[in-house]
């Protein structure tokens, strides 16, 4: 017998209000038809933004495809509340930062700002996120529930106030709720375009007597014909079949995931076949594998030791999810399974290269331009990450890979820091290894990507000198006296020979103060590259210690010079 799945039928509209250029509102309706609808449910979503901002539409539409392409991107041991507020945290401090960007962090009426709220059907289960005054309604046998709670503030008695929504606030105020699916229900997310107008009796007259196909219109212009001058948008979800009572979903896809404790080459899990172990650690193992159309990924896995951290699973998890959100030559990436996961396992695409750790001992006096390369790769791939609020917080020479055509990859992502997250994932440890965590972290600080130009100037100095700048002793620098104690080893007594303006941004990058540090990683690119405004020369060094390449320069010209005076002297 064929199981049951969600079958429901949909209808949607929206509509600019009347006078305006720009529809602020948006919404999406997706039900998958493979095995993302059993793992991840049909999701729908409405957002309303604010009129009288000119990036209303914009947060908008934004907010309800971001959340539907990071939504379906989680792992699928996450369950839909995790999975949603981890989300949508991520989205509100996308649009907060795109805000103060903007200067108008302080002005709901300016910035990035919308209302929001998502239904997602996932077995018989509806699970509803809600923030602002985007309404959702059930109605079931005639009678009509309203199912959330809209986020306003009365300011007198003609005007109100969002007091909730994405891009407000850093701190955002987001609803919960879950309840038992009903067949033969009837499920409507309204924006205040159409609910601030309509009763109980439109909606279900709306609803019962006209055509299934054409009712999210109908509401959107009844709500008109009532008075609404506003955005209008509706979406109406009748639910027609739900697939066998399941009494925990949770369990079943994460409970029931069990570590895969060790795998032997020709091991085949969920259609991957193994090709070999790559390592094996205290945390960790990871396998080279292959799919059927000979696709090679890597496969991680807890080590035995930590298959029951739930700290440890979590960050893993973490690191599948970001890899799929991020998109970059210079980046780990993830697919997307096809098929779901019978045991519990990451994967990442595999990249065919060393680490720079190998490559350091291949290369223990290499070219500045050699070094510059793979420092401007590394950047370019961080920038993508803060670029979408994300901070690596462990960069060190065993994260990154270097292949045979020097194209260079960040890798390891377990332990990033995604805004607006911070507070889920906080567990109280010092993030990365310590010779390369930035000082702040010593100090309790969450860190910024300021702290991850500190790595980066770490890494650059030890390619070019094979030594860390501190020593090992900013590794127990847990206090600010201390960190202030410490001293870098000038690169010119190591016999390294840059210009002078590199040491200058390198040494800036390894400031322990993160004040006087790079507060981006494209500023310590730059004046790596040429000398910056604030750079002095120091007339006291000599020459080939200020300028090496362009001393060398003027030698090589020199020594051209002569040797044609000589050959012309010959000639005549």
């Amino acid at each position: 017998m064929t199981q049951k799945k969600i079958s429901v039928s949909i209808s949607q509209h929206s509509q600019a209000g009347i006078g305006k250029l720009v529809n602020q509102d948006a919404l999406i309706a997706y039900v998958p038809d493979d095995s993302l609808l059993q793992s991840k449910g049909a999701v729908f979503a409405v957002a309303d933004g604010i009129s009288t901002s000119q990036f209303g539409a914009e947060a908008s539409q934004i907010a309800v495809s971001s959340f539907l392409n990071d939504y379906l991107d989680t792992p699928e041991t996450w369950s839909v509340k995790t999975s949603g507020f981890k989300v949508l945290l991520s989205i509100n401090s996308w649009l907060v930062a795109q805000s103060r960007q903007g200067g108008h962090s302080f002005n709901q009426n300016k910035g990035y700002v919308c209302a929001f709220a998502t239904l997602i059907i996932k077995s018989r289960t509806i699970h509803i996120f809600h923030s602002g005054d985007v309404r959702v309604v059930m109605l079931h046998k005639g009678i009509i529930n309203i199912l959330t709670q809209d986020h306003r503030q009365v300011y007198d008695d003609e005007r109100t106030y969002l007091s909730a929504a994405l891009g407000l606030d850093d701190h955002i105020r987001l609803d919960y709720l879950n309840v038992e699916a009903q067949l033969d229900a009837t499920y409507l997310l309204l924006s205040d375009g159409v609910h601030e107008y309509l009763n109980n009796d439109d909606i279900i007259q709306t609803l019962e007597k006209l055509p299934s196909a054409t009712c999210a219109q109908i509401l959107c212009e009844l709500a008109t014909t009532k008075g609404s001058v506003d955005d209008a948008s509706a979406l109406v979800i009748k639910i027609n079949d739900l697939p066998a009572e399941d009494r925990s979903e949770f369990y079943r896809y994460t409970k029931d995931l069990t570590p895969i404790i060790s795998l032997e080459k020709g091991a085949v899990i969920d259609g991957l076949h193994v090709v070999r172990p790559l390592s094996k650690t205290p945390r960790s193992h990871t396998y080279l594998v292959i799919d059927q159309n000979e696709s090679l990924y890597v496969l991680k896995t807890p080590s035995a030791e930590k298959s029951q951290d739930d700290t440890h699973i979590e960050s893993m998890l973490m690191e599948e999810w970001v890899a799929r959100r991020l998109n970059n030559a210079h980046l780990m990436t993830a697919p997307k399974l096809k098929t779901p996961r019978s045991k519990l396992y990451t994967l990442s695409h595999y990249v065919e290269a060393q680490s720079l750790a190998q490559w350091m001992e291949e290369h223990p006096k290499p070219s500045l331009n050699q070094v510059r390369s793979i420092i401007q790769q590394i950047a370019t791939g961080l920038q993508v990450m803060h670029r979408a609020e994300v901070i690596h917080r462990d960069l060190r020479p065993e994260n990154i890979l270097i292949d045979d055509k020097g194209t260079v990859t960040i890798i390891d992502f377990g332990e990033v820091s995604i805004a607006g997250l911070d507070k889920v994932n906080a567990n109280n440890t010092i993030p990365g290894s310590l010779q390369y965590t930035a000082p702040e972290y010593l100090l309790g600080d969450v860190g910024t990507a300021g702290s991850d130009v500190f790595s980066l100037g770490i890494l650059t100095y030890q390619i070019l000198s094979g030594q860390l700048p501190y020593g090992l002793k900013v590794s127990n620098a847990y206090s600010k006296k201390a960190q202030n104690q410490l001293k870098i080893r000038p690169l010119l007594e190591l016999g390294i020979r840059i210009p002078e303006w590199s040491v200058y941004a390198i040494n800036k990058a390894l400031d322990i103060d993160p004040k006087r540090r790079y507060k981006e990683v494209s500023e310590f690119i730059y004046e790596l590259n040429r000398p910056s405004s604030d750079f002095k020369p120091d007339h006291n060094t000599a020459w080939i210690d200020r300028d090496p390449v362009r001393f060398w320069q003027s030698v090589s010209t020199a020594l051209l010079v002569v040797v044609l005076s000589l050959i012309l002297n010959d000639y005549w």
